[in-house]
C-alpha cells in the first residue's frame, strides 16, 4: 500500500466516512484490479464517498477550481463547471465559431504529472475519437500536452436511467428491451475499438430527447484490450490558446 493510499484509508476511517472493514473491502477490490486513479476517486466513483468527502481528505492542490473558464482550448471558450471529483473537473464550453455547445473534462495535476495515467487517459480518448455509434459520446478533441490534459465530448443534457427509475419505478419490458439492445450495440462498437466499459450502471445511462436517445457515459473505469495500456480512463491532455 503506497503513502497516498494509507493516508486516504486512514483520513476515511478517522473521520468516520467508513468503517475499518468497508475500507479493507474496497482496498482488496482495487487492489485485484487496479484501475488508473487513486484509492480516493475509486472510493467516490464505487459510491462510497461523496465528492464532499473526497476533497475533505485530499490535498487542495489536487482539486480543479474555475480557474479554467474563460480560456480557449481547441477552439472552445471553456464555460461554466459542471462538476468535480478525484479525477478531475468537467465544465460546459462553447466552439468559438458556431457557438455548439459541447464538454471539456480536465485531468487533474497531480494525475497528470504520472507518466502512465497521462498515457492512459490520453489514449482512452483517443480510441473513443475513433469510434462512431449513436449510443456513445462523440469526441471532438483529446490533447496531451500541457500540464492539464483534456478531452471535448459532446454535451448530453437529460435525466439519467437512475433518475428514471426513482421517478417511474420499474420500466415495461418493451422498454427494457429497447434500452438493452441500444447499450448492447453500443458497447459492441467500443469492443470493436479495444475498450471494455467495465461500469455499466444506471447513472452511467443517459436517456436524452424524451427518452428516445440512449448514450453510454462515463469511460473512467474503461480496460483497453490492448495489453500495452492496461487500465485506462478517458480523459485527455491540454493545449491552451491564449
Amino acid at each position: 500500500m503506497n503513502a497516498q493510499t494509507q493516508r486516504i484509508r486512514q483520513g476515511a476511517l478517522d473521520r468516520g466516512f467508513l468503517d475499518a472493514a468497508q475500507l479493507d473491502a474496497a482496498l482488496a477490490r482495487y487492489q485485484a484490479d487496479p484501475p488508473a486513479m487513486g484509492f480516493g476517486a475509486y472510493l467516490q466513483q464505487q459510491g462510497l464517498l461523496t465528492i464532499a468527502q473526497l476533497s475533505a481528505l485530499q490535498p487542495k492542490t489536487v482539486m480543479l477550481s474555475d480557474a479554467f473558464a474563460g480560456k480557449r482550448f481547441s477552439g472552445f471558450f471553456v464555460g461554466s463547471k459542471l462538476g468535480e471529483g478525484g479525477m478531475g473537473v468537467v465544465h460546459r464550453c462553447y466552439h468559438e465559431q458556431s457557438g455548439a455547445q459541447a464538454v471539456i473534462k480536465f485531468l487533474s495535476p497531480d494525475l497528470a504529472a504520472k507518466r502512465s495515467w497521462r498515457t492512459r487517459f490520453v489514449a482512452t480518448g483517443r480510441m473513443l475519437e475513433g469510434v462512431q455509434h449513436p449510443a456513445l459520446l462523440r469526441v471532438f478533441a483529446v490533447e496531451s500536452r500541457g500540464e492539464h490534459p483534456y478531452v471535448i465530448m459532446e454535451l448530453v443534457e437529460g435525466e439519467t436511467l437512475e433518475e428514471l427509475l426513482m421517478r417511474r419505478g420499474p420500466l415495461a419490458g418493451r422498454e427494457v428491451a429497447w434500452l438493452g439492445r441500444e447499450l448492447a450495440l453500443g458497447l459492441e462498437a467500443a469492443h470493436e475499438h479495444g475498450l471494455v466499459h467495465r461500469d455499466i450502471k444506471p447513472s452511467n445511462v443517459s436517456l436524452g430527447d424524451g427518452g428516445k436517445a440512449v448514450k453510454l457515459l462515463d469511460f473512467d473505469l474503461a480496460k483497453s484490450l490492448n495489453p500495452d495500456l492496461g487500465p485506462t480512463r478517458a480523459g485527455q491532455g491540454a493545449r491552451v490558446d491564449e
